[in-house]
């Protein structure tokens, strides 16, 4: 008996699909509350069946995972900078406390700062330096952070004419 009841189940379940589909989502709309609370139960009482649907829905919707990925970071990116942030231990007001500080400029080159710039850090410790211009961020990086390097490059700027030199 139990066996032709899983079969009739199925097959219920099967050629009522759309219309439990249109019922249950009826339902979630009604009810949000009560239903991401049962989401959250099931997640917690089968996180192997959501992680299995969750990288099966991954696999046969990539491009969909991409432009949902693409539209969460162009309509949040207070949370993206956030998130960068917090890797050195600071908030998007001590960024701001830090760019008037330095009056927005560069720390090093002292040029103006308009809407891009580079939160420098200590790749070793990742202790947070200051704020830099890209072109800045780049020779440091370019550098390998190599004090040694950049105090031969300027001698070499010196010894070859350096526009400002």
């Amino acid at each position: 008996m139990d066996y032709k009841n899983k079969n009739y189940q199925k097959e219920y379940y099967q050629k009522n699909k759309k219309k439990k589909y249109q019922q249950t989502k009826k339902w979630h709309l009604k009810h949000p509350e009560k239903a991401k609370e049962y989401h959250k139960k099931f997640r917690l009482k089968h996180p192997e069946k959501v992680k299995e649907y969750a990288h099966n829905w991954y696999i046969n919707n990539k491009e969909k995972d991409y432009q949902n990925h693409l539209r969460w970071k162009k309509n949040n990116p207070d949370k993206i900078k956030e998130y960068n942030l917090k890797q050195y231990g600071l908030t998007l007001k001590d960024s701001e406390r830090i760019l008037i500080k330095q009056k927005r400029k560069c720390a090093i080159c002292l040029c103006d700062l308009n809407n891009k710039f580079c939160h420098d850090h200590n790749h070793k410790t990742n202790t947070f330096r200051g704020i830099l211009c890209a072109d800045c961020n780049k020779v440091l990086g370019f550098s390998k952070e190599n004090i040694h390097t950049l105090k031969n490059t300027i001698k070499y700027l010196k010894n070859k004419g350096g526009i400002n030199g």
